[in-house]
């Protein structure tokens, strides 16, 4: 047999050298298409398919690649990553651009940086007052995606800067008294313990005030004794997402900590938030708690702070605003920091993929789309079905006036406000306030307002 050519047999005629080629591709290790034989389109040639007299080894080897060859037109015909991690210069600065608009618009955690903080700088500095010239407690109260926790965090940094003794903890369905209590005591050095001097051994070992709890749960009694014990600092013990909390006995232990820590002048506050039930219930079950706690609301962004969000955006991004874009993104989001973050993402995105130096409104439309889908993800299938049934029954600008007057007052609604609703839809749509009042209701699932709000876009243009 000539190497030359190959044996007639297999039905083929190829020189020597394309013959090293076909049989160095068929028997290749990892079965994967030669990137020289990729066509335009990102596919290869279908290889030929020669059945008589093929060897069994080479029947397979050849199948094997043709399943390769499938998987990777099928990889190539899928949406693709930007080739972040890449070292190709024009990516790398395509990737680093979507990279800074990433870090510049964060819908989808809080803001813990001053840096990135924008807006309620009036907010901020009653605040700081309230906590530290009157020594209040307080508890900050509004919807979600209102910023609650954004300013927590910041309040939180101030705080350490001002070397107070800062503890975070945020509540799930799970939390108890118990559990909260030990979390603070962990992080709250012996060395701030009347009883302990700086010399002492305990202090020097580093252990904390959760070292001199018991194994058994603890009572009002227990944590009023021990925190009362604080000296030498100033303790400020933030509780963020309050409303989450199950249990109203436990809310009602906090309260009566409160109110005992503040009778014996200890050196520590309570700074939490939720929604406007969590200050009726602190201040129902101790009336008397009303000279030491102090509730503020979380109010929509006006105009300015939109803006103001917006810009610190585009500097961090290298992308510029105009004011058509800024204007329709106030409208879009009613004051609401994460909408106003969320619509700056999606917009700013757009304007990068098009090569463009600047948002213009027809991006900003394109995100209030995008915007409305994601949301749309985070309803229930069952609330995304009650939003369309009362949309059809009602009518979408009923339902729309319903959803901004939620925004408006924090999620509460009216019975004369939701009377625009038949039984069914106000059935499926709302339940009645969670913090045992008779006259009002809420939406079941908070993510409604704004999915109404956006998906109801184009009823208030018309």
């Amino acid at each position: 047999m000539r190497l030359g050519v190959v044996s007639d047999k297999f039905g083929l005629s190829m020189n020597e050298s394309q013959n090293r080629g076909f049989f160095a591709r068929m028997f290749r290790k990892d079965g994967a298409p030669d990137r020289s034989e990729l066509d335009d389109t990102g596919g290869l040639p279908d290889a030929p398919r020669q059945e008589e007299g093929m060897s069994d080894a080479s029947r397979i080897a050849r199948d094997s690649r043709l399943r390769n060859i499938e998987a990777h037109r099928a990889e190539k015909s899928l949406p693709q990553f930007s080739r972040a991690a890449g070292r190709d210069p024009d990516t790398a600065r395509q990737a680093g651009r979507f990279n800074r608009l990433r870090d510049a618009f964060t819908p989808s955690h809080p803001i813990a940086h001053a840096q990135k903080f924008a807006g309620r700088r009036d907010l901020l500095g009653q605040l700081i007052h309230l906590i530290e010239d009157q020594q209040l407690h307080v508890v900050l109260y509004g919807d979600r995606g209102i910023g609650k926790t954004s300013i927590l965090r910041i309040v939180a940094n101030l705080a350490r800067d001002a070397e107070y003794h800062v503890s975070y903890a945020s509540c799930g369905s799970d939390t108890s008294f118990d559990s909260l209590f030990r979390q603070f005591a962990r992080e709250l050095s012996l060395l701030f313990h009347a009883d302990y001097p700086p010399t002492h051994e305990d202090v020097e070992a580093g252990r904390t005030f959760a070292d001199l709890m018991g194994a058994k749960d603890l009572t009002v009694a227990d944590v009023t004794a021990l925190f009362e014990k604080v000296q030498g600092t100033q303790v400020l013990l933030i509780v963020d997402e309050f409303d989450r909390v199950a249990s109203l006995r436990m809310r009602e232990q906090i309260a009566e900590v409160i109110k005992n820590l503040s009778d014996r002048g200890a050196p520590i506050q309570f700074f939490i938030a939720g929604v406007a039930s969590n200050l009726t219930a602190l201040v129902s079950h101790i009336p008397s708690i009303r000279r030491n706690l102090i509730g503020l609301p979380v109010s929509p962004l006006d105009k300015e702070e939109t803006a103001q969000i917006l810009e610190a955006g585009a500097r961090q991004s290298g992308l510029a605003f105009e004011h058509e874009a800024t204007d329709a993104i106030g409208v879009l989001s009613r004051g609401l920091p994460y909408l106003t973050q969320l619509l700056g993402l999606h917009a700013s995105f757009n304007a990068a993929k098009r090569g463009a130096d600047s948002v213009t409104r027809e991006d900003v439309t394109f995100a209030s789309g995008r915007a409305e889908e994601e949301i749309g993800l985070r309803l229930s299938e069952m609330g995304r079905r009650a939003a369309h049934t009362a949309g059809q029954q009602a009518g979408w600008g009923a339902l729309r006036s319903l959803a901004e007057q939620a925004m408006i007052a924090n999620g509460r609604l009216s019975e004369q406000e939701t009377s625009v609703l038949d039984q069914r839809s106000r059935d499926l749509l709302l339940e009645p306030l969670d913090d045992g009042s008779d006259d009002g209701w809420q939406f079941r699932e908070e993510a409604t307002i704004p999915y109404i709000w956006l998906k109801t876009r184009d009823t208030e243009a018309a």
